[in-house]
């Protein structure tokens, strides 16, 4: 029976990349799909350059630097309890026992349907005066509810709607570990806290890092949550320069997709620094049991996920139900479903298009970083990524202009 010190020396061994190069051709496409990537940052930099933005005035600006240091605040929290909540409840839904872990797994990911300023139009609403929680509150005496305007609100609303990202590429590593390492470890005396700590988080870091990663960038580009919330960020100074003073506004969009990229290079460092670890998938992955925890575990992930899913669209229900019930000639509300139907199938249509269409363009990518040793496909995985935190107008605008 060894130590502890030599499980952990055990747990950390050789790096799980391919020592294979990339065929000349993957590497091309894989060059070709960073450049398009790259698309909407390129006419960025070309439009600060055609305007004759003066960066130096707009970068150390007082009016950039708050709503900078916003939008870096706000991402570095959602990041963070995105991270927490996405690592948790992966580990609950893959490799504990906890009753019902396939339904949870199955409703996990589905407040990635919702988007941002939904989500904040929910919160609003019902915390608003004659709203969903006012009704729900009032037998208990609570008639002050609190304001979540703000960073408060655009926090919760961010990381219930992001968290998905991170639970997504975690779940799906904890799945394919194989039992050996924890075993092993919990036969020589460690506690599952520890072992998870020292065994199943080192495992899982670099899936842990990719998410949280795409959070924060998620984060510092949104623009519909805290416009709504009355928070102020860079993408809502880009939203608000963007007709009335188009240098400034490009110049704000520099600022934003310069972080983006200082971010992507960082954690592609510290990812190239960690010593990772050598997996053999396994077809079974050890199942933890909770014991005496197991109904709490049940308690926290449903409400949870009910503020995620269920909240929503509750309150946007009570809203509407109130709407119908209505006068509408009074309230000035259209009350036929019917409206709806042509709307519902193009959202769908374009969402089946658009994922259809994302698969097929990024899986060159995906297969030659993952099978492959190149770091050519690497620098192209970083353009896409950094992409991700460029708000979508100026996305729009740059492809009109190519």
């Amino acid at each position: 029976m060894g130590s502890p010190a030599r499980l952990n020396s055990s747990v950390k061994v050789a790096s799980s990349s391919s020592s294979v190069r990339a065929p000349f051709g993957l590497t091309a496409v894989a060059v070709a799909i960073g450049l398009i990537f790259l698309g909407p940052f390129a006419y960025v930099v070309w439009r600060n350059i055609d305007l004759g933005t003066d960066l130096g005035s707009v970068v150390f600006d007082e009016d950039t630097l708050h709503p900078l240091s916003q939008s870096l605040r706000l991402g570095v929290a959602v990041a963070a309890s995105a991270a927490a909540i996405g690592t948790a409840l992966a580990w609950l839904t893959v490799r504990s026992d906890i009753p019902g872990r396939r339904v949870w797994r199955l409703l996990a990911p589905l407040p990635l349907v919702f988007p941002s300023f939904v989500g904040a139009t929910a919160l609003l609403a019902g915390f608003a005066s004659g709203g969903l929680m006012e009704e729900l509150l009032a037998p208990f005496g609570i008639e002050t509810l609190p304001d979540m305007r703000g960073f408060r609100g655009a926090w919760l609303v961010l990381t219930l709607f992001t968290y998905p990202y991170v639970y997504l590429p975690v779940a799906a590593r904890m799945a394919s570990l194989p039992p050996s390492l924890e075993e092993s470890a919990r036969l020589l005396g460690r506690s599952p806290v520890a072992v998870f700590r020292t065994v199943v988080l080192p495992q899982a870091s670099s899936a842990i890092w990719a998410g949280t990663l795409l959070v924060f960038l998620y984060a510092i580009s949104d623009f519909g949550a805290v416009a709504l919330l009355g928070y102020d960020t860079l993408t809502e100074q880009i939203f608000a320069d963007k007709l009335f003073d188009q240098p400034r506004a490009m110049g704000l969009s520099l600022v934003l997709g310069a972080v983006a990229l200082i971010v992507v290079i960082a954690e592609r460092s510290l990812d190239r620094r960690r010593r990772r670890i050598e997996v053999v998938r396994s077809r079974e992955s050890l199942v933890v049991p909770l014991g005496r925890w197991r109904w709490p575990a049940v308690a926290v992930v449903a409400g949870f996920l009910g503020n995620a899913l269920v909240g929503p669209v509750a309150v946007l229900g009570f809203w509407a139900w109130r709407g119908m019930t209505a006068d509408a000639a009074s309230v000035g509300l259209a009350t036929d479903m019917g409206d709806l139907v042509g709307p519902t199938l193009r959202s769908a249509e374009a969402g089946l298009i658009t994922a259809a269409l994302a698969l097929v363009i990024v899986l060159p990518l995906a297969w030659t970083i993952s099978r492959y040793r190149s770091r050519v496909a690497g620098v192209a995985n970083s353009m896409v990524v950094a992409g991700f935190a460029l708000p979508g107008v100026v996305i729009a605008l740059s492809l009109v202009f190519w």
